[in-house]
């Protein structure tokens, strides 16, 4: 929704290097908290067998990490928007 404000009177091309944008950084930032949390977990292990963690489906706390993956590739676009609110508006009389 935040992209979609940002982009409403902005050119098509505009519009489609923003999506690309935002979607890069969500995949990147997907990515980089997925291997975190995964290395975190085997950091964790102090009686695996052999070195080997094995993991349950509710340890993975997949909301956490596609929730803080949107949040922070919409910052961007939120910066972009109180930039454009806070700029003054001159009249030229």
């Amino acid at each position: 929704m935040i992209l979609t404000l940002e982009n409403l009177t902005k050119k098509l091309t505009q519009v489609l290097k923003n999506g690309i944008i935002s979607l890069l950084i969500f995949g990147i930032l997907v990515i980089g908290i997925s291997s975190i949390d995964a290395n975190m977990k085997i950091v964790e292990c102090t009686a695996c067998d052999n070195g080997i963690r094995k993991l349950n489906w509710n340890e993975i706390n997949y909301g956490l990490i596609l929730g803080t993956s949107a949040v922070i590739s919409i910052i961007p676009s939120l910066i972009r928007i109180i930039k454009q609110t806070k700029k003054p508006a001159y009249n030229n009389v």
